[in-house]
C-alpha cells in the first residue's frame, strides 16, 4: 500500500507514514494501472489509493437549515444531527447544519429577549393602569 498523501510505501500494519505522518486509513484499496506509451516502448505503473466515501446530499443539515426558520427547536434537533452525519459524509452538508443551529440559537435568544421586554412592559403597565 502507498500513503494517500504524500506516495510513500507503507510498511504494513503501520498506523501513520513514516513520510508525511499522515493517518493510515485501513479501509483503503489499492488500484494499480499499466500504461503503455507505444513507441517510447516504456511503461509506467502507478498506484492509487482510494478510500470508499458515502455521497450524496446530507438530508437531516437541509432539513435543519429549513426548519431553523420555522420551528427552531426541530432546526436545532435536525442540525445537530447532521452535523454528526457530514462527518460521516466527510463534510457534506457541514455548512448547512452550521447555518441551521445559528439561526436556530438565534430565534430562541431573540424570542426570548422579545418575550422579557413585553412583559416587563405589560406587568409595568399593570402597576399603574391609569397612569397614562
Amino acid at each position: 500500500m502507498y500513503c494517500g498523501h504524500c506516495g510513500a510505501q507503507l510498511s504494513a500494519g503501520s498506523d501513520f507514514c513514516s513520510g508525511c505522518g499522515s493517518r493510515n486509513r485501513t479501509q483503503s484499496t489499492s488500484h494499480t494501472s499499466t500504461t503503455n506509451f507505444g513507441q517510447l516502448g516504456g511503461t509506467q505503473t502507478q498506484t492509487q489509493s482510494h478510500t470508499p466515501t458515502q455521497t450524496g446530499t446530507n438530508t437531516m443539515a437541509l432539513l435543519g437549515l429549513i426548519f431553523s426558520f420555522l420551528m427552531p427547536l426541530m432546526g436545532f434537533i435536525f442540525s445537530i444531527i447532521g452535523l454528526s452525519k457530514a462527518k460521516q459524509m466527510n463534510g457534506e452538508g457541514r455548512g448547512m447544519a452550521l447555518a441551521g443551529l445559528l439561526i436556530s440559537i438565534a430565534y430562541v435568544v431573540i424570542t426570548v429577549v422579545v418575550m422579557i421586554i413585553y412583559f416587563a412592559f405589560f406587568f409595568y403597565i399593570m402597576r399603574d393602569p391609569y397612569s397614562y
